[in-house]
């Protein structure tokens, strides 16, 4: 793949068909789910059913870039951290990957914070809004 290139889907209230359309859409390869607790009140965005919905996109699940913690700036110093976030862009330089969590806009997500990182480290970032 030419360039760093991340993206960004929240999976919000879309609908199955919507978000895998979208996936589509953008050749998407690889999932880095970053949700800490990677569960739904939508059946369809649980983990294991995620997976399987997913069919040839390859799902990678990243426990130690999910939110939910008190001071997220703070975390993405530790090693837990930072050890997942190398192993995300290994798999982004290989795949056109896109990061994915709850929220459909990455302002009210804590995936705001990575991606504003790889930003920095010369990425371009699509938000699939």
């Amino acid at each position: 793949m030419d360039g760093k290139i991340i993206f960004s889907i929240g999976y919000s209230n879309r609908s199955k068909e919507e978000f895998l359309d979208l996936l589509k859409e953008y050749k998407i390869e690889a999932i880095a789910d970053v949700r800490r607790f990677p569960t739904s009140k939508i059946e369809i965005y649980k983990k294991e059913n995620l997976k399987r919905i997913l069919d040839k996109i390859e799902y990678f699940h990243f426990e130690n870039l999910g939110g939910l913690r008190y001071d997220y700036a703070n975390w993405m110093e530790s090693e837990e951290w930072k050890k997942d976030y190398e192993k995300l862009k290994e798999i982004a330089e290989a795949k056109r990957t896109a990061i994915l969590c709850a929220e459909k806009k990455p302002a009210a997500c804590h995936r705001r914070h990575i991606l504003k990182k790889m930003e920095e480290e010369g990425w371009e970032v699509i938000n699939i809004i």
